[in-house]
């Protein structure tokens, strides 16, 4: 090249010594202009090819390759090869060796520099590619190849450490047993982390889109990443809590993935019932409850079974308790297992169960075991919706609840005239 330019010049009437700088520096200033317009096609007008073809195409896997900007940091590498392939022409000559190897030695750190921007850029695309796929929803993919980049980092780092000493990177290497000793302290969340990504992966634990609860990190809500060193919760009041991935392994937390996965989700409450409020049923508590609809077949079904029972035995009834007699609180125990088989929302497919706990000082609890059908958003208002109507229905059997004294309560006690001072205003 040096010498086209050169002949050119002696054409034009240039002094041989002159010709012969402007020769070497033209050609030089030559070889700029090619790099620079090399990166120009590659970047703007390659590109734009390439961005098109991609918007057209029926595939998404080059949608993400793009969106990593995959194909713009190939677009630099377009500069160097025009650099290292004209170079030794630009830079023939005994003068010029010295300052070819130099353009070559910063030609090598800049490809090398730029190869592990390429790859990186390929990683997050190839990331985002499976999390597309329901195979992959269940793996902390996010440590994998944040594991990854960090190895890819680390070939980077001894590949320009090599070319910048000019040692073989099988030296470097060599001396890996020292460094990875630092490493390991100095990373040892990052590798502590990715243990504990593992197990994680392996027991199926925990992956992206559980949801959790951590009451130690006041953790309640998605998992919406699971990374090398930490875990991304974001909360059911839209906050963001990030947790370490290994304590994950070391603390304790539950997992709603499987109720989620299953036909229902549990509901377990009480009802407490004021113990003074339970007696058995005269024939008009009797013939009132008869009147709702869920009771009516039981109700005659138990009065045939007692009657039966009692006369069989020869059962004495001047004393109520004496024999089999039906209780308000039975018929209301009964009365909720047949309106929960009859809910739209209670899965009948599952565990269902009414039944009465050891009374305590708040009274005789009515314990409700059962699933709803919605898992959700519609769980709370479905439970508030069975219980608001149980709650309202339980006088209908001359029960109450159990209800600690408050100062209204009190006013409305003092309020009222007791039995002596009623009979003394009678008398």
């Amino acid at each position: 090249m040096i010498q086209t330019i050169y002949r050119w010049l002696i054409t034009w009437g240039i002094n041989e010594l002159l010709a012969v700088r402007l020769a070497r520096y033209g050609s030089i200033v030559l070889i700029a202009l090619l790099s620079i317009i090399a990166f120009y096609i590659a970047r703007h007008l390659l590109l734009l090819l390439v961005e098109r073809v991609v918007n057209h195409s029926k595939t998404s896997w080059d949608d993400y390759l793009l969106k990593r900007r995959f194909f713009s940091r190939i677009a630099y590498l377009a500069p160097a090869a025009v650099l290292y392939i004209f170079a030794p022409y630009a830079l023939e000559g005994v003068l010029f060796e010295s300052w070819q190897t130099i353009i070559n030695y910063f030609i090598g750190l800049y490809v090398i520099l730029l190869l592990v921007l390429i790859i990186d850029s390929l990683i997050s695309a190839l990331l985002d590619i499976c999390r597309n796929y329901e195979f992959f929803k269940e793996l902390p993919l996010t440590s994998f190849f944040q594991a990854l980049k960090i190895g890819l980092y680390l070939l980077g780092v001894i590949l320009f450490v090599s070319v910048l000493l000019g040692q073989s990177p099988l030296y470097l290497f060599s001396g890996l047993g020292a460094v990875a000793a630092v490493l390991s302290f100095v990373y040892q969340d990052a590798l502590r982390g990715f243990v504990a990504g593992i197990q994680l992966t392996a027991n199926k634990m925990v992956s992206r889109g559980d949801w959790i609860e951590m009451p130690s990190y006041d953790v309640n809500g998605t998992v919406s990443e699971v990374g090398l060193t930490t875990v991304k919760i974001r909360n059911f009041d839209y906050s963001i809590t990030t947790v370490p991935t290994y304590a994950l392994i070391s603390s304790s937390f539950k997992n709603w993935r499987h109720m989620l996965e299953s036909d229902g989700r549990r509901v377990v409450r009480a009802l407490y019932i004021d113990m003074s409020s339970i007696r058995f049923c005269d024939a008009a508590l009797l013939d009132k409850l008869r009147q709702i609809h869920h009771l009516t077949d039981y109700i005659t079904t138990m009065e045939q079974e007692i009657n039966t029972y009692n006369h069989e035995m020869g059962i004495d009834d001047a004393s109520l308790a004496n024999g089999r007699r039906l209780t308000n609180v039975g018929l209301f125990r009964e009365y909720i297992a047949i309106y929960l088989r009859h809910h739209p929302a209670v899965n009948t497919r599952l565990a269902l169960s009414v039944h009465q706990l050891e009374p305590t000082v708040d009274g005789l609890p009515i314990q409700l075991l059962f699933y709803t059908t919605e898992k959700t958003d519609k769980y709370m208002p479905v439970q508030s919706d069975i219980f608001d109507h149980l709650l309202s229905v339980v006088s209908e059997f001359d029960l109450r609840l159990f209800q600690h004294l408050s100062g209204q309560h009190l006013q409305t006690f003092m309020s009222t005239p007791h039995d002596s001072e009623m009979e003394n205003n009678q008398e």
